[in-house]
């Protein structure tokens, strides 16, 4: 465990790569615009596209293959009532199922010779477009090598290849709308009645088939576009869980690191210590610490400047740095002129030695210091302890050693290293060190990231029977309810006027109860379009409006059944395959959940047995009818399961997205506070006091007005801590902290902790004299705060130096001049006595005050 290489931290954050295995680097932004646009037309840019496909290919393989299987299976069972349909062409017939099971068989064994670097989604499409469009072709092929009335009413049976492409095997909606467009057009064109009655069966056939159609492609539509916007949806969450995981660690990064320096800040290191502590006590070994304090710098700021002042420490973070990587530790600028430096299982003696480089490092670096009283170059004094937590020893009882080491190294004339003796280490728990004002906690935990996290197991267990976890499942409800309602009775709308339309135009099938079916459509149209009415003004749960649907569909299926039965008709019995439409537009159109459809398609599967054929024909027309609808009912629960799965998936998808989103906001926010704050005093710090600083500036500059500074420094505050002790000192800087963030808060201002027991207070529009004004009021509010100090030499409480300076903002100079200004201001205060704001020169004054030109 080593320190880097201290620099100064910025934060870019950007957009990262998708992590996932995609080849598109696509933004989240363009992700975005792309699930806003809502991709009805089924298709991405190009290499998002190419993506999409290489992500899904193995999964469509897969289910096409086994759709394939299921297909082979149900052209081998499909072909008896065929025989005994027209026993006269069942050689033919049985010749036909061998010829297409042995394309399905080679079909399914090029679909698995394909390597697997090779595979493509349209190869496997082409595979089942072309077996399902053959199926078709045969059926039609079929119908005109008899003329008995049974094969045109078993004819139907065509639009359970439609169906099976676009709903069983899920083609992709263009493959499915060429197939079943195709296979249509053939059904109409080359399907040849011979008789008047033939010519009605075909003309209902195409009614239905047309209808169907439709509902299947509609179907198919729905289910690409959410598997699409599902997929979207995962890349998108990938996107911004990268991009969360990016602006967390960097943020993170500038929320432990002193601006200044580069080096781990006060913040990080106190968590490093206990974590050091910790593992220390599980391993059985020893933890030391340095603590490392630069000899006279308050003198090397006043003869050299706070600019230099900024430099040397810079100069001698770097080197404590190198001393860290060559050692496995970690060290951080604890305030000012102070740092601390961890060794993990490093012995007292062994702290001893690395202190004595951190020494000898310090001095070999040359950094000239004319206010020192021991040397011409800075030098360095270092407090040494090392302790065991196995044996009781505590992270606070190991600070005080150090402390009390570097203390004796000043008394003891300063650079060098000294050690702590055990009996400076208490074994017990000192009371809490000052709490820190913004505390560092970066990671995905608290309630969003918990809220994350289990709607993500939700999402990795599946919900395969389409119910979410009790308190997810009222929230889905809840939301989805208001567009339920208005989905359902435009559905309902939709379904009255079908129903009535499809019945008056299939009449002719039913002649002798035609009057009596129209009348019960009529009259059930009716009813639904006041029943929904109704509903509309009247609050319910989601579940109760469902149901009531689902009872309006079953009603209808056996009026309606119940109604068609009574005919005499021969056509009747083929006509009855429509019934299936009825429970597949309460799936497809008003998409009703899975469980509420389930009902309503078995009542209609069911009430087909209120028919009544009489003759042997009219048996097997019916047996045929029956296997249709089956088939067809089948294929219309798979679609009402794959829709509702596929909306709840969006849903759970849309949510995760949601709640990442927010909580990248709000890690944003969090971590840009902990990089622009002070963690002791919670005021702004070095970094953003530049900040602020260039937009009070800039804004000065366009309106011409001045910025006034005061750079305030405690008195003798080194005494103050060396006497006191850091937790005490801490405690001293956040009082103080809490005095000139309101003094700056009255006077609209802008207070900073520059560093160590050093602020800044920014006051735009505020000349020197104003500005002397607030640093005066600063001193007269430490004093009030009667704050007691004991080893100051000019009063018994903690006081303040001041140093004030004013330049019209776009003068030259800026930052640099302001402060240049204001620490010669400081450094009169200092030299006059300290507790008061140093005044400029009258040379200074004039040029400060003269206006910018």
């Amino acid at each position: 465990m080593h320190d880097p290489a201290p620099q100064t931290t910025t934060c870019q954050l950007g957009t990262p790569r998708d992590p996932g295995h995609g080849t598109a680097d696509v933004s989240g932004s363009t992700l975005e615009e792309l699930i806003k646009r809502g991709q009805r037309r089924l298709n991405f840019p190009p290499a998002l596209e190419a993506e999409f496909e290489a992500d899904t290919v193995a999964s469509r393989r897969r289910l096409l293959l086994i759709c394939g299987m299921i297909g082979m299976a149900g052209i081998w069972f499909g072909t008896d009532i065929v025989v005994k349909m027209v026993p006269e062409t069942a050689e033919l017939t049985i010749l036909t199922q061998y010829l297409l099971l042995g394309l399905a068989v080679v079909s399914q064994a090029v679909s698995w010779s394909i390597p697997q670097t090779r595979w493509k989604s349209q190869y496997f499409e082409f595979i089942t477009t072309l077996n399902t469009m053959v199926v078709g072709a045969v059926s039609v092929w079929g119908t005109s090598m008899s003329q008995r009335d049974g094969i045109f009413t078993h004819s139907a049976v065509v639009i359970g290849v439609v169906m099976y492409a676009g709903i069983a095997a899920r083609q992709r909606f263009r493959w499915t709308f060429a197939s079943s467009t195709l296979t249509f057009i053939g059904y109409c064109f080359f399907t040849k009645a011979n008789t008047p009655l033939q010519q009605l069966i075909v003309h209902s056939n195409i009614l239905m088939l047309a209808l169907g159609l439709a509902l299947t492609l509609a179907a198919s539509h729905g289910f690409e576009f959410r598997e699409r916007r599902a997929w979207l949806l995962r890349k998108q969450s990938r996107v911004m869980q990268a991009s969360l995981t990016q602006a967390s660690e960097q943020l993170r990064e500038l929320s432990v690191r002193d601006p200044l320096t580069g080096l781990y800040n006060r913040r990080h290191f106190d968590t490093a210590l206990d974590q050091a502590f910790a593992q220390a006590k599980a391993s059985g070994h020893a933890v030391a610490m340095l603590m490392i304090d630069v000899d006279f710098f308050k003198r090397y700021n006043d003869c050299h400047g706070h600019p230099a002042g900024d430099a040397c420490l810079k100069a001698v973070a770097r080197v404590l740095s190198g001393m860290a990587m060559a050692h496995d530790g970690v060290v951080g600028r604890l305030g000012g002129e102070e740092f601390g430096m961890l060794l993990p299982g490093r012995s007292a003696d062994q702290a001893m030695a690395v202190g004595r480089q951190v020494c000898e490092g310090v001095r070999a670096a040359g950094i000239e210091h004319r206010g020192s009283q021991i040397a011409s170059r800075v030098t360095v004094s270092v407090g040494a302890a090392s302790a065991r937590p196995d044996q009781g020893a505590s992270s606070h009882g190991l600070v005080q050693a150090t402390d009390r080491a570097l203390y004796r190294a000043k008394e003891d004339g300063r650079d060098r290293a000294m050690m702590g003796s055990e009996s400076e280490s208490p074994q017990a728990e000192a009371p809490a060190a000052p709490p820190l004002a913004s505390q560092a906690g970066v990671s995905s935990s608290g309630q969003g990231g918990e809220e994350i996290q289990a709607l993500n197991r939700v999402l990795a267990r599946g919900f395969r029977w389409l119910f979410f976890p009790k308190s997810l499942e009222a929230i889905y409800q809840r939301q989805n309810l208001e567009e339920r309602k208005r989905h359902l009775i435009m559905a309902s709308v939709l379904g009255v006027f079908t129903l009535n339309a499809y019945s008056f135009a299939s009449q002719a099938m039913y002649p002798d109860v035609a009057s009596e079916v129209l009348k019960a459509v009529f009259v059930l149209g009716l009813v639904i379009i006041v029943a929904v009415g109704a509903s509309a003004f009247v609050p319910m749960k989601a579940w109760v409006r469902e149901s009531l649907y689902a009872l309006g569909t079953t009603v209808v299926s056996v009026i309606l059944v119940n109604a068609l039965a009574q005919s005499q008709a021969f056509t009747v019995f083929g006509y009855a395959v429509a019934l299936f439409l009825v429970p597949m537009f309460a799936c497809v159109v008003a998409r009703q959940p899975f469980w509420f459809a389930l009902v309503p398609t078995l009542v209609t599967i069911g009430s087909l047995g209120l028919f009544k054929p009489g003759t042997e024909l009219e048996r097997l027309v019916m047996q045929d009818t029956a296997t249709i609808v089956i088939n067809a009912a089948i294929y219309t629960l798979i679609a009402a399961y794959t829709l509702e799965h596929g909306a709840r998936k969006e849903w759970l998808l849309n949510r995760i997205s949601l709640r990442q989103h927010e909580q990248l906001e709000a890690t944003t926010r969090h971590l840009h506070q902990l990089s622009v704050s002070d963690p002791l005093t919670g005021l702004s710090n070095r970094r953003q006091f530049e900040v602020d600083f260039d937009r009070i500036w800039a804004e000065g500059a366009a309106s011409h007005q001045p910025v006034g500074l005061l750079i305030v420094d405690v008195d003798f505050f080194k005494n103050y801590n060396d006497r006191h002790g850091h937790p005490a000192g801490d405690r001293c800087l956040q009082q103080i902290a809490g005095i000139l963030a309101g003094l700056a808060s009255r006077e609209q201002g802008w207070a900073a902790r520059l560093g160590g027991e050093e602020f800044a207070i920014l006051l735009p529009g505020r000349t020197l004299a104003q500005t002397m004004r607030v640093g005066q009021q600063a001193c007269e509010d430490l004093r009030q705060a009667r704050l007691e100090h004991g080893f100051a030499a000019s009063a018994p409480w903690v006081t303040l130096s001041a140093g004030a300076a004013s330049l019209v903002a776009g003068a030259s100079g800026g930052l640099h001049g302001l402060l240049k200004a204001a620490d010669h201001a400081l450094y009169q205060a200092k030299s006059s006595g300290r507790n008061c704001v140093g005044p400029l020169d009258s040379a200074l004054q004039a040029q400060e005050l003269a206006p910018a030109g």
